[in-house]
């Protein structure tokens, strides 16, 4: 009768352990899978970075619509400049 019983909770604890590694081959396909997909962006990055022109590319980018900006705010300093100095005119006649 013991012999049984040592059976029954070697069976119990060997399909425990058998659900145990289930449960943690699940997690690790998902693990490999959420990998796969980071693997695939990083790819996919690098190869729009390739072709950008990388980082030297989206700096020129960068600088070359900082001075855009810039040129243009100058343009609107001036015309405000501009519009300050009529007012002055207008106010003087009247």
């Amino acid at each position: 009768m013991e012999m049984e019983l040592d059976a029954r909770e070697g069976g119990e604890v060997s399909r425990a352990k058998m659900v145990e590694l289930e449960e943690a081959l699940r997690v690790a396909d998902s693990r490999i899978a959420q990998m796969e997909v980071l693997l695939e962006n990083e790819r996919s990055r690098r190869v729009d970075g390739e072709m950008g022109g990388g980082k030297e590319g989206r700096l020129a980018e960068l600088q070359e619509e900082n001075s855009r900006l810039l040129h243009t705010e100058d343009e609107q300093v001036m015309l405000i400049l501009d519009m300050e100095v009529k007012a002055r005119e207008a106010d003087r006649r009247d």
